[in-house]
């Protein structure tokens, strides 16, 4: 008679044990085919020349990233991201067409914004390869989620709380958002050029369009 009432109370906590597993966070790799991550950077409206500067747009390329998510625990969740340097694609027509941006900058001088973004003045390629990202915290319901972290460019962390639409199947992966930081955030200056006449703005956005599937 004894064993016949602990079967109930087993199975209880069997069926318990099983819904604890099942509810595990899943870890997702993020996949640079169908994201996005870019950057645009602003020249100084009402300056003397520029008229002669561009809004530049910069797409991240050769990069790797990994979420943990379960949308039941947000304390569980964990987001980062490695960016080379080096993999900084900046002002493609495709890019520049995507953000609205209606002139257009010739291979040529694509690369010469390419070698003034990695100079010593500004990203510091040499010194610094690696743009890095690293989640702290979560909160939120539904879809709509900030998440908190610090994001480390020329070796200087920022922490920021980004609002990100987020949606997940135990399968697949999907967020978006848009956060702004600026140049002095990192500690080095907007670019600048003809002694000041030409320069970038403060404030850079910065948008994160990113897919994923589970490990």
């Amino acid at each position: 008679m004894r064993a016949l009432l602990f079967l109930p109370v087993f199975a209880f906590f069997v069926s318990g044990f099983s819904a604890s597993v099942e509810a595990a966070p899943t870890s997702y790799t993020l996949t640079e085919t169908g994201s996005k991550l870019y950057v645009q950077i602003f020249k100084k409206r009402g300056g003397a020349a520029s008229g002669l500067a561009h809004d530049h747009v910069v797409l991240a390329t050769g990069w790797t990233g990994s979420v943990t998510w379960d949308p039941e625990n947000l304390s569980a969740c964990s987001v980062s991201f490695s960016l080379p340097v080096s993999g900084l694609s900046p002002d493609t027509t495709a890019m520049r067409t995507h953000v609205g941006y209606n002139s257009r900058l010739s291979p040529s001088n694509q690369k010469k914004v390419k070698k003034n973004m990695i100079s010593l003045t500004q990203l510091a390629q040499e010194y610094f390869p690696t743009i890095t990202y690293q989640s702290t915290a979560c909160a939120g319901t539904g879809e709509n989620i900030t998440v908190t972290g610090n994001l480390t460019v020329r070796g200087q962390a920022k922490a920021l709380s980004v609002p990100m639409t987020i949606s997940a199947d135990g399968s697949s992966f999907k967020a978006k958002g848009t956060f702004k930081a600026t140049h002095d955030d990192f500690k080095f200056a907007p670019y600048t050029a003809m002694g000041g006449a030409l320069r970038n703005d403060n404030e850079m956005r910065f948008t994160v369009d990113v897919v994923g599937t589970a490990q």
